[in-house]
């Protein structure tokens, strides 16, 4: 030895060395340079080494990495078939991407997603709207209207560029009403025909 698996490593007494033999990994430790390496003492008698069983390199092709036991333990080591796996994975960086940040191990999404990662680019529901150029959509039963008076409608879209239509609730036929846009947030409805309450339907797009 040294096993190819793990590369070329200083070798001495007391140091402990996983290696590969027929798939199977073994965790030894050296008594001396010049003679064979026995099993680890802490891996090399009966329920020193079971499912879940872990070990890390330090040095080799190999270092950083960690390996874990995963096979039903049923004697002494030796005298069954071991599986380890790859824990995790040695020398392994990452870098936040576009629209992230890494603090340590745990990505998060930076706030708030601009419109170009897929996001609004807001905090508030107006800014989206405005950012992504999307209409919103404002719908009531108006109260009463009385021919020659105005009726304020808030519809809080806070744009004066806004559409207007309006239907009777009976039989849902569009009626052309008078209307102003006084404000970003509200009309005033200017009807020459007496409504009751409830009589018409106001949608306000915007």
């Amino acid at each position: 030895m040294p096993n190819t698996r793990f590369g070329s490593w200083p070798q001495y007494n007391g140091k402990k060395v996983v290696l590969e033999d027929d798939l199977r990994l073994q965790y030894h430790s050296f008594g001396s340079v010049s003679t064979p390496a026995p099993r680890s003492c802490d891996a090399d008698a009966s329920g020193e080494v079971f499912a879940g069983s872990m070990v890390a390199v330090a040095e080799g092709s190999y270092a950083g990495y960690q390996f874990i036991q995963t096979a039903t333990a049923s004697g002494t080591p030796g005298t069954w078939t071991q599986t380890w796996i790859v824990f995790t994975m040695g020398g392994q960086t990452y870098l936040a991407g576009n629209g992230l940040t890494l603090t340590g191990t745990t990505f998060a999404i930076d706030a708030p997603v601009s419109v170009a990662n897929g996001g609004t680019g807001a905090t508030t529901i107006a800014q989206a709207r405005a950012n992504l150029a999307t209409l919103a959509r404002y719908a009531a039963d108006l109260g009463a209207i009385t021919a020659g008076a105005s009726l304020p409608v808030t519809h809080n879209l806070g744009t004066l560029d806004v559409h207007v239509t309006f239907r009777t609730t009976a039989d849902n036929r569009v009626t052309i009403i008078d209307w102003t846009a006084n404000s970003t947030n509200q009309i005033t409805v200017n009807a020459d025909v007496s409504f009751a309450s409830g009589a018409v339907r106001a949608v306000v797009i915007g």
